[in-house]
């Protein structure tokens, strides 16, 4: 990662600190402990929710959601779309 010539697999932004982290909410992240406190601890919608996958249909004309398939960041899209580039030989 450091030393690469070539870097296509970062899909990092710039870091925050704890404190501009807890802070987001303007609240030193009580809302976001009250929201995080009711939520199950899971893995959720491995193949993506519903609503998201019906949310980014809405950018696209023509697309069902069935057909948004949702990664988890950058890497695994970019991972996708090589092997759908690549071929054996």
């Amino acid at each position: 990662e450091k030393s690469a010539r070539y870097d296509i697999s970062q899909s990092t932004i710039a870091s925050l600190t704890m404190d501009e982290l807890m802070n987001l909410d303007g609240h030193h992240g009580a809302e976001f402990y009250e929201m995080l406190n009711a939520q199950k601890m899971n893995y959720g919608w491995i193949e993506g929710s519903p609503s998201f996958k019906t949310e980014v249909a809405k950018l696209y004309r023509n697309v069902d959601p069935h057909n948004i398939l949702q990664t988890n960041g950058a890497t695994g899209a970019n991972l996708l779309a090589l092997y759908s580039l690549v071929n054996p030989g």
